[in-house]
């Protein structure tokens, strides 16, 4: 059985125009019966509610010049996918190798 994940960071061809199935917005990858959904793809746009620290993929808040990278509260954050486990906390993808904790956006 093929492997259905893609790797992170992989360029991938899709059609320019997503699908809806089933109410989910999804991309035909090109010259395949395969999709992706556009979340992956087009991010998803989240309102924080607290300040938030973001960290790495081992879970440890990066740091710009010695300071701890801090993001106000009510500011707008694209995140990528679904939430997942980063060194036990759930969080989400907003860009190569940064997360924020779930927590901070309800």
């Amino acid at each position: 059985m093929k492997n259905p994940f893609i790797k992170v960071y992989t360029a991938v061809v899709v059609a320019k125009t997503p699908v809806v199935i089933n109410g989910i917005k999804y991309y035909k990858v090109a010259g395949k019966d395969e999709y992706i959904k556009s979340g992956n793809f087009d991010g998803t746009l989240r309102v924080l509610r607290h300040n938030a620290f973001v960290y790495n993929n081992k879970g440890k808040a990066v740091r710009i010049k010695g300071i701890k990278r801090l993001l106000k509260k009510w500011r707008l954050v694209r995140t990528y996918g679904a939430p997942f486990n980063v060194n036990g906390h759930q969080m989400y993808r907003i860009s190569k190798n940064r997360y924020i904790k779930v927590k901070n956006f309800k």
